[in-house]
């Protein structure tokens, strides 16, 4: 990319993940933002390391893009020797930007969770949580399998398609599933009544014990 600068590149990201989509209480966009200096090129990761900072480095590369925000919760002060704190000063010293992508990412159209709902082929898809900006956005996705399966195949599936070394499952392996949902990270808060109403399976991420054993109580 020739006599192109930060700025731009954060516009283009912009324009590509909108943060219209993202959640209120979430934080996207620019966290470290040199916006003048030129783009050398980026380095894609789930979350902002020392370690990811530092590959940027090796490969004069000055964009960091992450899925998890680096600023999450609101700074009242930058102090040497805490953890977010090192390495926002380190991005500032090294005039890396760091740009997030996070629940816009997952919600948008096109985004994250549609992937996620394309890898188990559903149909007749639409948001768990619609977004008021566009309907068919919004965190998770439920749809129907084009053919009934049992939740030992689904499981399968989702090892092969996506490369997994575990995975945990809660019910029969060979009860029959026709409806899905699913949720990229950490779709805990969307269980429910209402949910198992809907759907026969979920598939999320992140989940505690609690929330695994509220799911087999409501038989979802």
């Amino acid at each position: 990319v020739v006599n192109m600068d930060l700025s731009t590149v954060g516009d283009q990201l912009e324009t590509f993940i909108p943060p219209k989509y993202a959640e209120s209480w979430d934080n996207v966009g620019w966290m470290v933002g040199p916006l003048s200096e030129s783009f050398h090129g980026v380095l894609i990761t789930v979350d902002v390391t020392r370690a990811a900072i530092e590959a940027a480095l090796d490969r004069d590369l000055n964009l960091v893009l992450s899925h998890h925000p680096l600023i999450f919760d609101s700074l009242d002060s930058l102090v040497e020797g805490r953890p977010v704190d090192d390495l926002i000063m380190k991005a500032v010293r090294e005039r890396v930007g760091v740009f997030t992508a996070h629940t816009n990412a997952d919600s948008m159209p096109g985004g994250l969770n549609d992937l996620f709902s394309d890898v188990l082929e559903l149909e007749d898809i639409e948001p768990i949580s619609p977004l008021e900006v566009d309907p068919q956005a919004g965190l998770g996705r439920m749809g129907k399998l084009p053919d009934s399966a049992t939740i030992g195949a689904i499981e399968e599936a989702l090892v092969e398609s996506l490369d997994l070394n575990h995975v945990q499952s809660t019910g029969d392996p060979d009860q029959p599933i026709e409806s899905v949902a699913v949720c990229t990270g950490s779709g805990a808060d969307f269980i429910s009544r209402d949910l198992a109403n809907r759907v026969d399976l979920f598939v999320t991420g992140d989940v505690g014990h609690h929330d695994v054993l509220e799911a087999q109580a409501l038989d979802l």
